[in-house]
């Protein structure tokens, strides 16, 4: 989902820079959603982001497989060590993760 928007799409229209070199998308993508289990829907819209601005500042504006792999590592870097910090602060990652902390309203703020 997040690759055909952010990068199929805007590489297919020709309006932008962006180009896709030819690997399998499909197997790749599977390949990805494995590796990436457990991170947010969030995190992985932001890996999506990262794959078309490295299209877009390489030289060629071509987004090659080696490129989309590169991003990967660092996105699954990054959730590790979210993970560990979540769990130094004694907040369990599985619970946690997803949640954003709500702030009180102040008084008399309708709901």
């Amino acid at each position: 989902m997040y690759f055909d928007k952010h990068v199929l799409k805007p590489a297919t229209e020709g309006k932008q820079r962006l180009k896709l070199a030819q690997f399998d998308y499909g197997k790749k993508c599977s390949e990805i959603a494995k590796l990436t289990e457990g991170m947010s829907g969030r995190e992985i819209s932001q890996l999506a982001v990262a794959w078309q601005a490295a299209a877009y500042a390489s030289e060629d504006g071509v987004l090659t497989e080696a490129m989309i792999d590169a991003r990967v590592a660092d996105a699954l870097q990054q959730h590790e060590q979210k993970m560990e910090w979540l769990k130094a602060e004694g907040t369990d990652p599985n619970k946690e993760a997803g949640k954003s902390q709500r702030l009180p309203l102040p008084v008399g703020t309708a709901v």
